[in-house]
Formats: C-alpha cells, structure tokens, sequence
C-alpha cells in the first residue's frame, strides 16, 4: 500500500549507543527513521524505543509510541524495574535495598546465598556474590557498592523469551559453549574491543597480532568453564533458539513487559530446580540476529499498519451500520435512560449484540478497538 509505505519513512527508531547497531538494520528493514535524539514531532508519525536512553521525561505529544522513552527510562533502574513487576504479580526473587538487608536477612525475608547488584547494571557488571553476611558488608563497602540484594535462585534452566504485544515471538535457551567455543568466543569478543577502542582513539589495529597473545589468554580464560552464576555471553554461554518452554514461564514474562509499560522486550527469565518460573530483567534494547530479527521486523510491520494504517471492517450491513454509530461519537450512539448501572448495561448489552454480529476476526477485532476507544474516551456505545 503506497500510503503505508509514505507512513513508514516517518517513523522514528529512537535507540542508543548500545543499541544502535540493531536499531539501524531494523530500520533498514522497514524503511523508516533512525537516531538517539528526540524525533522532531512534525516529522514523525510514530516512534520505537529501542533502549532509547533519557535522563528526563520526554513529552511526545500524541505520537503513537511502541515501549515509550519514559518506560525504558524506569526499567534502567533494575531495582525499580524489580518493584513494578513484584506489584504486577511477577515472579521475581525476594529482593532488598542495601539498607535493608542486614534486617531481612535476620528476619528470614532473605536468605543466604543472596546476590548484589548495583541500580543500574549490564551483564556481569556490578555483581556481587554474597553467601556470607561478612561476603554482604564487603559488598556495601566496596568503592562501587552494591545497592541493593536479591536472593539467588537456583536455576535449572534460563532462557529469553522476545515478547511483543502479549505474544512470544521467539524463544532461545542459554546452553554451555565447549572449551573450544569459549576460547573462539573469547578471541572474538576481546578482539571486536580492542579494535572499536583502538579506533575511537586513531590508533593503528594489528588484528593478527592481537588474536595470537589473546589465544593464550583464551586458553586461560576456557579452563575454568562456563561460569554457573553469572550465565552471560562473555563467561561461556549461548542463545540456542528453541520450540519448547514452560508455559507458565512465558505467562510471566509477557506479564512482566507489561507491569514494566513496554509493549515489547527480550525477556531473561529461568526456571528453578522445582521448576518455578522466574523473571530476571527486560532488554528493551537486544541485539538480534537472523530468526528474531525477522520476527521483530514481522511484528513492526503489522503493528505500524495496524496504527498508521488500519483497516476498516468488511462488515455486514448491520455491522457497518453500528460502527458508524460508534465512531460518530456520543451524539450518535442510542440515548439511554435509567439509572447509571441500567445505562451501564445497556452500553454493555449493545457492545456485546456488535461482537454477536460480527462475522469474522478481522471484523471482531475492528470493533474491539472502536469500543475501547470509545470507552476510554468516555463516551456512548
């Protein structure tokens, strides 16, 4: 459709330094706007955050906006993220703010071994194991200090669940790579590092020379495994895309985007050795790769057409006609008499004879979104 397409140049990809690398191929893929400042609004017809990254509350008008600047903002701070899932019945693990541990700790709301964390964190960063208390105070006290403590789980499984809209588009598992692999994953990694740093600051980069002392640091680095408590890319683990996952696993992460506010999110979650789901924290910036990022791309498309661009209903006569009434506006809609529950379910009674009428899910789905607007806009159905 020409005027999608003319839509889609308008739509804005607000990313960051850390993000921008899949932020720039997904709007590549969708042919639409990228950057790490706010959108000038006359020129953006909607915006994705992707781990777009703000100090302050961004106003973005009436601009349609998947996973807002403001939310991603809140989901940086992992302590607070932490605490809008617990509200949102999300299963997490009992967790503490450092001024507190010591007393929960007593009083058996915590329990030993317990993880520290810093607010704001990535990856391995900002990590301290404690299965001590005397291990808890010397993660206080050190020059970063930990922030706040989580109990740790044992995890039999760990897994991220990419979810967008309530549905999981795509799920990998983190399996243990073979000493060969980490070795290859080592080189690989510290290499990109060392060659992004030696640019950033115009030096000459000798890459056959860089991977040769790194081998034998590799081969240090290998020996000890996979780390067990820290399950990262960078200490001997990888994504295995997978089918099958537990279902009351994916019910808690498409939970938890949505108690974060975030239509989308790559979700790290894990089941424990009693087999409890448990959710670990949103990326509402992931890297991807092949399958997922066509299923992000898939799930943009849809979603910016279904905003920009949707489609009216096929409807039957007697559809057409009722929906007509309800975008009209209150001055259009049935006038209703009685008291405020007798309106209230007339409006219901009428909301549901639509759906009744409906024929298809396309048309059902049409009226779902006319209702809710009319219901949240405050009018009659």
């Amino acid at each position: 459709m020409p005027g999608v397409d003319k839509k889609v140049s308008n739509v804005y990809i607000w990313c960051c330094g850390a993000t921008d690398i899949t932020a720039t191929k997904l709007a590549e893929a969708l042919g639409c706007k990228v950057g790490k400042k706010k959108p000038v609004a006359k020129d953006t017809a909607m915006v994705i955050g992707w781990g777009a990254k703000t100090k302050d509350k961004v106003a973005l008008g009436k601009l349609p906006v998947l996973n807002h600047p403001d939310y991603i903002r809140v989901n940086r701070n992992k302590f607070e993220a932490l605490k809008l899932m617990q509200a949102g019945k999300v299963p997490v693990a009992p967790f503490v703010d450092a001024n507190s541990i010591n007393a929960a700790l007593q009083s058996g709301a915590m329990t030993l071994p317990v993880i520290g964390r810093r607010r704001y964190h990535q990856g391995g960063k900002g990590f301290w194991m404690c299965p001590t208390q005397s291990h808890v105070q010397n993660a206080i006290n050190d020059e970063s200090g930990a922030q706040y403590f989580q109990n740790m789980i044992e995890i039999a499984d760990e897994y991220r669940l990419h979810v967008f809209d309530g549905t999981v588009l795509h799920a990998v598992k983190k399996v243990a790579r073979t000493r060969k692999e980490m070795e290859e994953a080592y080189i690989r990694q510290e290499c990109d590092r060392l060659q992004s740093l030696a640019e950033k600051n115009g030096e000459t980069f000798d890459e056959e020379a860089t991977k040769k002392v790194l081998g034998r640091q590799a081969k240090r680095h290998a020996e000890a495994g996979p780390d067990m408590t820290i399950r990262s890319n960078r200490k001997g683990w990888k994504f295995s895309s997978v089918k099958k996952y537990s279902k009351p696993m994916a019910a808690a992460a498409v939970k938890a985007v949505e108690a974060l506010g975030l239509t989308f999110g790559a979700v790290d979650c894990c089941v424990d050795a009693k087999g409890n789901p448990f959710i670990i924290e949103v990326n509402t910036g992931p890297g991807l790769e092949e399958t997922p990022f066509k299923a992000y791309v898939t799930a943009f498309k849809t979603a910016i057409e279904d905003i920009l661009s949707p489609k009216k209903a096929p409807a039957t006569p007697a559809v057409a006609q009722t929906a007509k009434k309800t975008t009209a506006g209150p001055s259009a809609a049935p006038k209703m008499s009685g008291s405020a529950k007798e309106r209230l379910r007339q409006r219901l009674a009428l909301a549901a004879d639509m759906v009744d009428a409906a024929e298809t899910d396309e048309e059902a789905a049409v009226l779902e979104k006319v209702i809710n607007r009319v219901l949240t806009q405050g009018g009659a159905v």
